[in-house]
């Protein structure tokens, strides 16, 4: 039993170190949120979403990914330094160099595996009742796209452990959410049911070509 304990001690250990180098991942990117607070204009949101999504990636084990994302809100930062006052810019340029550190050197947890099951709501005698959604459901993780629905309505795919934020998406008019929390190396099955008349947004950056370095030449097309 002594034998035993001992051979799992490192690995407990080793395991502990991965959630908490993960866990000050975590909280580089909220200190990076939180140091956007002080604009709203769009390109604020736009570096919003890449520190999220530079988060989201590094849990998926996609390193370089994650790097590229935190690179391109820095370069988002330079080009329009009118978005945020001098301190405020500073400081958020000191959070994204903290949290592109810790996505580079920090071990992200073990992944998961998740069967999503996609359920369609329909009318059926009267009574409101759950079918297959079938193929062709779109399904993200934490905002990463993961994959589509086969003709079952079901994807299976590799996920981050912890907590996640499972969506899944039929464009232009349905949209199911579920949260689930997957142990590292666990293999788990969560369904989420579609509402049929939920609007689909997503939120996209729109880049102007003619704007070199944000400014439209007045000779332009």
């Amino acid at each position: 039993h002594q034998a035993a304990e001992m051979t799992l001690l490192p690995a407990l250990l080793l395991l502990a170190g991965v959630a908490d180098a993960a866990d000050i991942c975590r909280d580089r990117r909220d200190a990076a949120l939180n140091a956007t607070r002080g604009s709203t204009a769009p390109a604020a949101r736009s570096i919003d979403r890449d520190i999220g999504r530079a988060y989201s990636l590094f849990r998926f084990h996609r390193r370089r990914d994650a790097l590229s994302a935190v690179d391109a809100a820095k370069q988002a930062l330079a080009r329009r330094p009118d978005v945020y006052a001098a301190d405020e810019r500073a400081r958020l340029d000191a959070q994204l160099t903290a949290l592109r550190a810790c996505l580079s050197t920090a071990a992200p947890a073990p992944m998961a595996r998740l069967t999503i099951r996609a359920r369609a709501l329909d009318t059926e005698r009267g009574q409101t009742v759950q079918r297959s959604a079938g193929a062709g459901v779109y399904i993200r993780a934490d905002d990463i796209p993961v994959g589509r629905t086969s003709a079952s309505g079901t994807l299976t795919a590799r996920v981050p452990s912890g907590e996640i934020h499972i969506t899944a998406i039929v464009p232009p008019h349905a949209f199911g959410e579920q949260f689930v929390d997957l142990p590292p190396g666990g293999v788990e099955t969560a369904t989420v049911v579609l509402d049929p008349d939920k609007e689909v947004t997503d939120e996209t950056d729109l880049v102007l070509i003619e704007a070199h370095d944000g400014v439209v030449r007045a000779d332009a097309r």
